[in-house]
């Protein structure tokens, strides 16, 4: 036993100081976040997806409210104030849209004030290499609040995962640290004249529907707002409007998206990332995993245990 124990303090130790080590046990417990905070469950013995993030969470600490339409087709949303002060909100929402669309949105990250409700700057600081090589980002992200409160701001590393053996898609976002001045070695901005707040944003995608042309989208953040007076009922207004502008013009772009930036966006795919992304349909749409050979070979794909 002692033995055993040196062993696996001696592996932690090279964990801890190993910069690669470090990156995937940080995208390891953001994943695990992930998958427990959208309650998406872990397949059954037939090896099926089962996501049942449109269930509501458990009734104690949480308020529900259904937004727009009925049963599986509604948009619902459930609000909480933590122990901690944060406030949390969970959102389920169903889209008469492909998931490639969908995920084009979250990964064109300066169009984000284009339809991400109070958000009023999106920046890329920073296009992340090593332990996977598509779809990782440092980004500032600048929020607008009524008068009286300041502007608020998060710095977040985000990366994007396929887990298209469940038929599922995740993206994590966590706060930098706030007191650091590099990140994986990528430099980070001090803070100015804004509120730099702490938030964890994780959101699932699942291909539906015949062909799978639609999608629905479930979405779990968490955020410590840097208000003391916040009540319950503040953040239940703040997420009913939220999670209604967010499907509003969610729904708006994709209508309109031959009009839209983003499909030359995809076409140009400077990083590899939509490669990927349409490489991992196909294998869902087959029934088959991804080929070794595929443009996602080099594409680490973390599947927590």
């Amino acid at each position: 036993r002692a033995g055993s124990a040196r062993a696996s303090a001696a592996f932690q130790a090279f964990c801890a100081s190993d910069e690669d080590m470090r990156r995937l046990s940080f995208k390891r417990d953001s994943l695990r976040s992930a998958l427990e905070n959208l309650q998406y469950d872990e397949p059954s013995d037939d090896g099926a997806a089962s996501p049942t993030a449109a269930e509501a969470p458990p009734a104690r600490a949480w308020t529900a409210q259904q937004l727009a339409g009925a049963g599986q087709s509604s948009t619902r949303i459930w609000a909480q104030i933590g122990e901690d002060g944060k406030a949390s909100f969970r959102v389920s929402s169903p889209f008469a849209e492909p998931v490639d669309r969908i995920l084009s949105l979250f990964n064109e990250i300066d169009l984000y004030p284009s339809w991400v409700p109070f958000l009023s700057e999106a920046k890329t600081l920073h296009v992340v290499r090593g332990c996977g090589n598509y779809a990782q980002y440092i980004v500032l992200l600048r929020f607008a609040l009524p008068w009286p409160l300041k502007t608020r701001e998060a710095i977040v590393y985000a990366f994007a995962c396929d887990r298209v053996e469940r038929g599922q898609v995740l993206m994590c976002a966590r706060s930098v640290p706030a007191d650091a001045a590099s990140w994986w070695g990528y430099p980070i901005p001090a803070a100015g004249s804004a509120v730099r707040v702490d938030m964890t944003l994780e959101v699932g995608f699942i291909p539906e529907g015949p062909d799978y042309q639609h999608t629905r989208m479930d979405l779990f953040l968490k955020m410590d707002p840097k208000v003391q007076w916040l009540s319950q009922s503040t953040v239940n207004k703040v997420g009913r409007l939220f999670a209604t502008q967010l499907s509003n013009n969610v729904t708006s772009i994709c209508q309109s998206f031959s009009k839209s930036p983003y499909p030359e966006r995809l076409a140009a795919d400077p990083t590899g990332a939509y490669a990927v992304m349409y490489e991992c349909l196909e294998s869902l749409r087959q029934g088959r995993l991804p080929e070794a050979g595929g443009p996602q070979a080099h594409h680490q794909t973390l599947a927590p245990e």
